[in-house]
């Protein structure tokens, strides 16, 4: 009982965090609407998309990989098992660079091919600079560098136990993030300057990484018998997942900014909007049970760890339902109040979103690799 109390009050503090940290994420988008024009917020708004998606191939799963690893091994070897996932991710992350620079190469060999994606007639094209959409990409490829390493930060301190620690950086990162993205574009500041101020956070939120590697595993030197090879095997089933999810999710996005000029694009991204707080309720209770249903798999114990696993289920449910009810039945009353009057047509596609939150109520993948079976998860 004080074990799973122990494990709710974790979840409770991280939720919480987490709600202060979606404060950030709930007033990015509002204020982007109203900082932008159509065209640029469709620009901006696909330059992240892209980073998203992107990133999420490169990550390969290798965060998760904490959570099966980690729990039941000595400091030494957790430490080990750290900065390995570490080195991994920094290795995938410069990957990760290599292709947004290809990606920068391709605008400026087809420029023509690229524009009529971002606007629809002559005059708006002209507005738009290949070479410069270019360098965006270019200068955005300094980003994942340490971006990817520190994905790794949430789930290493759930690990240890330290879940209001996982929370405060949630949080450190959601304002840091936000006000790097948020002040340039208040001072009307060049995509240019937006670009490198979040690359500059990015690299100063990295420390805080390398400062809890340093004092949760001091002692270095001890070789953990997990190697990289193992590593990689249980996280790029998992990777292929997140991959599967996020392009599962964003199809639709890619779709309309293929068929459809800038502004059209920004509406259909804003209607996509999907409340952050209620989706990630379930996947933060799934992050903190983690670690448990992973020892109980490997004690034998999975049909306690699948009526915890239940439970949990029950309780999202209670929460995340209604308040996705909310936001079915006032989709154009939150568009209008949350991005303005010019976005109203966003409230069809907001409203079919909201439908899709009625389901999220259970993190389906924590099971699993608890079990040892990532690539179930992919299967599914």
């Amino acid at each position: 009982m004080s074990d799973q109390q122990s494990h709710s009050e974790q979840a409770g503090v991280l939720f919480l965090g987490k709600i202060l940290a979606t404060a950030v994420d709930l007033l990015a988008p509002i204020i982007i609407v109203r900082l932008l024009g159509k065209i640029e917020v469709g620009l901006l708004s696909a330059l992240l998309l892209i980073y998203g998606t992107v990133a999420t191939f490169a990550a390969a799963g290798m965060p998760s990989t904490l959570m099966y690893y980690l729990p039941g091994r000595t400091p030494e070897e957790r430490g080990a098992i750290a900065r390995k996932v570490a080195q991994g991710l920094f290795i995938l992350g410069s990957g990760c660079s290599v292709v947004f620079i290809t990606i920068a190469g391709a605008t400026l060999l087809f420029p023509d091919f690229i524009l009529k994606f971002i606007a629809d007639d002559a005059a708006q094209q002209s507005l738009i600079d290949p070479a410069q959409t270019a360098g965006y990409l270019a200068l955005l490829a300094l980003y994942p560098l340490t971006n990817l390493p520190t994905r790794m930060l949430p789930n290493l301190l759930v690990v240890e136990g330290r879940a209001r620690a996982a929370a405060g950086v949630g949080i450190i990162k959601a304002i840091g993030a936000g006000l790097a993205l948020l002040l340039p574009l208040a001072l009307e500041a060049d995509l240019w300057i937006v670009i490198a101020s979040m690359t500059t956070f990015a690299y100063l939120y990295s420390v805080i990484l390398l400062r809890y590697l340093s004092s949760l595993f001091p002692k270095r030197g001890h070789a953990s018998d997990i190697t990289m090879r193992q590593l990689f095997k249980f996280g790029i089933p998992l990777g292929f997942t997140d991959i599967v999810g996020v392009l599962n999710a964003g199809v639709d996005r890619y779709l309309i900014l293929a068929m459809f000029p800038a502004a059209i694009f920004a509406e259909y991204h804003t209607g996509g909007w999907q409340v952050p707080l209620i989706t990630s309720v379930a996947y933060t209770v799934g992050t903190v049970y983690m670690p448990r249903f992973a020892k109980l798999f490997k004690h034998g114990k999975a049909r306690e760890a699948l009526v915890i696993w239940h439970e949990t289920i029950q309780k999202v449910a209670i929460l995340v339902m209604p308040l996705a009810m909310v936001f079915i039945v006032a989709a154009e009353e939150t568009m209008v109040l949350l991005f303005t009057k010019e976005y109203l047509a966003s409230a069809d596609v907001f409203r079919i979103y909201s439908i899709l939150m009625l389901g999220r109520v259970a993190a389906f993948g924590v099971i699993i690799m608890a079990a040892n079976k990532p690539g179930l998860v992919l299967k599914a």
